[in-house]
């Protein structure tokens, strides 16, 4: 965690110390602070940051929620909020910037971990799920293709061959490398050479242990039978 930017924006100094000390302690030292709406303001316009903690209340006519909305419209940011007055009425007022954490200041050091942890895996996630080109190289070229293009990845020794209704391409680029970069609700390890895109499947037969994707017979792992089975179940 130690590589992320933290903007603090708290209007009490005493307050954003306390929160620095707090983030220090569990690795984070990249750290920029703002006491007021119109200091944050100029900071996120001069550079991006990973992660906002922003007070709810400010002095002054604009405040931590204002500063959301801002941040919103420029990235998907991870937003934690604090508050030394939690209400419903808070409460419902920061769920329209859909933060990830609302905390009563103070958390704890492990709370505060726990939460950043957690939002970058959600974080983490639902940048898979937007993705829609893989750029791998192919040969002496990087090659743009297509997520929802591809077929399935097959294991070819250290490479990977990445097949599409009307090509095939060989990278070096190894499946374990590119698992990360795929939205994992759509695409499915079925057998420890292949990789198969749930969306292009025509037919699966369990008895046979074989699955059919493009008029091409592919086949199921001993050890992948039963997670292909809940997926295809729970959809």
């Amino acid at each position: 965690m130690q590589y992320l930017k933290v903007l603090v924006l708290d209007d009490d100094l005493a307050c954003i110390e306390l929160i620095k000390h707090l983030l220090v302690s569990i690795g984070i030292e990249n750290i920029t602070t703002a006491i007021s709406f119109d200091d944050a303001t100029k900071k996120i316009n001069i550079e991006e940051f990973d992660l906002f903690l922003l007070d709810v209340q400010l002095s002054g006519l604009k405040n931590g929620f204002d500063l959301a909305k801002e941040i919103t419209q420029r990235q998907d940011a991870i937003i934690f909020f604090l508050t030394s007055h939690f209400n419903s009425d808070t409460f419902e007022a920061a769920k329209r910037y859909q933060p990830y954490q609302f905390f009563e200041k103070f958390p704890s050091d492990l709370q505060l971990r726990q939460a950043i942890e957690l939002a970058l895996e959600q974080q983490k996630k639902k940048t898979r799920q937007r993705r829609e080109f893989l750029f791998v190289k192919v040969g002496k070229i990087i090659k743009k293709i297509a997520v929802n293009d591809i077929l399935w990845i097959e294991v070819e020794g250290r490479q990977s061959r990445i097949v599409t209704k009307n090509n095939s391409f060989l990278t070096s680029v190894p499946l374990v490398k590119l698992l990360p970069d795929l939205p994992n609700e759509k695409y499915v390890r079925i057998h420890k050479s292949f990789l198969i895109n749930l969306e292009k499947v025509d037919s699966i037969s369990f008895q046979q242990n074989t699955l059919s994707i493009a008029e091409k017979t592919l086949p199921i792992g001993r050890n992948f039978k039963q997670p292909l089975k809940k997926t295809v179940n729970a959809i």
